[in-house]
């Protein structure tokens, strides 16, 4: 059986490393500065629109973590002590109601993207060592967005991809493809792809250094911290370091007392126990990341904190319903931990504002003056900025969205699942093998769904009014994305299998 190591050889047989080594990313930086033949005099730049404060951006992925396991959130009170994030939710804006999608590769498509997946066709999960859909590279990315602002802005990727398959040019550059400068990843989950049989976990696991893959070991949060803090240290200002842990995604090791004090489990502790454990472990090292920073760079930064989709099953405790969580479209399955601090946030404090993971493209363009509607593409996040300066008052959503499909790309799904909601009322479309049903929620005063406000058949006024208006918002979001099939944009390939 081919390993991995061999296999991402093997896609990466194009061989896009720049003379003298470097990131892919680097090498087309120094092709675009090269003066376009002719005599035709450059355009002149447009004007960079700029917030009061310039700000680097440090965006902090969590893997699996729902707002049941973070204190600052109150929703369990068994939830393990995480007081790096706590700190960090009394310095800057906690969103209470902030919804992703419901799974991994769904999750980071859109928030690497800003739109929602049925435009990216990633609606499932990836898997590197399949060939399937993922992320075209024709996408427009963060880091790629950036570099239209006007300004040298320098990005850098630390941590878990899982955005790319077996398919097309390969994953060992697809982070320089998608834009950054430097990037040192995983390309999915530590339980896939082993390079010689072995089991993988937190403390051996194979990682890809700027194209050239690698095997690792140590305690992998505490590697990927160390990588995150080095990037912070060596970019130039203005500086975007996208750091995606892989915790707490199985399969979990306990965390080592010499990084992290006796945290009291064992290989044989509940999976309950070993999940809060590496939890308590991950707070530390966002912890340690955020307190690199000096104070003036932490006052030119702004960090946004977030996790992928909600608490999977075996780690939800009562009196929370596992099946509710991740892979759900249920609370517990998409609303998760979001917490922005530095220089825009003007007043401290929690915001019932809705807010949506694709929103951070979409802001992050807003603070570097970049217009979305100049891109070409249709961008479905909105700029919370607004939010960042009160945390009272409306936002700059009146619903928020998720779905997921299965398969991924643009083909009929045959297992398609949507929500919508307001401050208020929740709606649910389910669509399975064609046939759809509905599910209807009142979430006023409630951290979860209560009961389906269908089941008995009847609704009042106010219901069936909020029922409608929320399916009037589904059907014309579907019908602008395309409607149940997943869709690209115009000129985007659907890629042929490897031969």
């Amino acid at each position: 059986m081919l390993t991995l190591l061999t296999v991402l050889n093997a896609c990466d047989s194009t061989s896009e490393t720049p003379a003298g080594g470097g990131s892919y990313r680097g090498a087309m930086r120094q092709r675009d500065v090269q003066p376009a033949p002719g005599p035709a005099p450059a355009p002149e730049p447009k004007p960079v629109k700029t917030h009061p404060t310039d700000t680097n951006v440090l965006v902090i992925v969590l893997d699996d973590v729902g707002v049941d396991k973070v204190q600052a959130y109150g929703v369990s009170e068994s939830a393990p002590p995480t007081p790096a994030l706590s700190r960090l939710a009394s310095e800057g804006r906690l969103f209470r109601h902030a919804w992703v999608q419901p799974l991994c590769s769904v999750s980071r498509a859109a928030l690497m993207t800003g739109r929602y997946p049925r435009r990216t066709g990633v609606g499932h999960l990836v898997d590197h060592y399949r060939d399937e859909p993922e992320l075209d590279e024709a996408e427009i990315s963060i880091p790629e967005m950036l570099d239209r602002s006007g300004k040298d802005w320098h990005s850098s990727f630390v941590g878990k991809w899982h955005l790319n398959s077996a398919r097309g040019r390969g994953v060992p550059r697809a982070p320089g493809r998608q834009g950054f400068d430097w990037y040192r990843f995983l390309p999915g989950n530590l339980r896939e792809g082993n390079t010689n049989g072995s089991a993988k976990n937190y403390e051996r696991w194979d990682e890809i250094d700027n194209g050239e893959p690698k095997e690792m070991d140590g305690y992998i949060l505490r590697h990927q911290a160390d990588d995150a803090i080095a990037r912070i240290d060596e970019m130039p200002e203005p500086w975007f370091l996208w750091t995606a842990f892989t915790g707490v995604h199985v399969p979990l090791t306990p965390p080592p007392a010499k990084y992290y004090g006796n945290l009291g489990v064992t290989e044989k502790s509940s999976e309950q126990d070993l999940y809060d454990a590496v939890l308590r472990a991950l707070d530390v090292e966002v912890g340690r990341v955020v307190a690199s920073l000096t104070a003036e760079q932490r006052a030119r930064t702004t960090i946004i904190v977030l996790s992928d989709n909600g608490t999977p099953d075996h780690a939800i405790r009562p009196p929370l319903d596992p099946k509710d969580g991740k892979g759900s479209v249920m609370e517990l399955g998409v609303r998760v931990p979001f917490i922005v601090t530095g220089p825009l946030v003007e007043e401290p404090g929690p915001t019932d504002a809705l807010v949506s993971n694709v929103d951070v493209f979409a802001t992050i363009a807003d603070v570097a003056g970049v217009d979305v509607s100049e891109l070409g593409v249709p961008i479905d996040g909105v700029s919370f900025y607004s939010s960042l300066k009160k945390p009272k008052g409306p936002g700059a959503r009146t619903t928020v969205y998720t779905e997921k499909f299965l398969p991924n790309g643009n083909v009929p799904h045959t297992d398609d699942i949507r929500a919508i909601r307001d401050e208020r009322w929740k709606l649910v479309v389910d669509v399975v093998n064609g046939v759809e049903q509905e599910r209807f929620y009142d979430l006023s005063g409630k951290e979860v769904e209560a009961m389906n406000l269908l089941r008995d058949g009847a609704l009042g006024p106010a219901q069936s009014e909020a029922r409608a208006r929320l399916r009037a918002e589904h059907d014309r979001l579907l019908a602008e994305m395309g409607g149940g099939g997943g869709t690209h944009r115009p000129g985007l390939p659907i890629r042929a299998p490897i031969p």
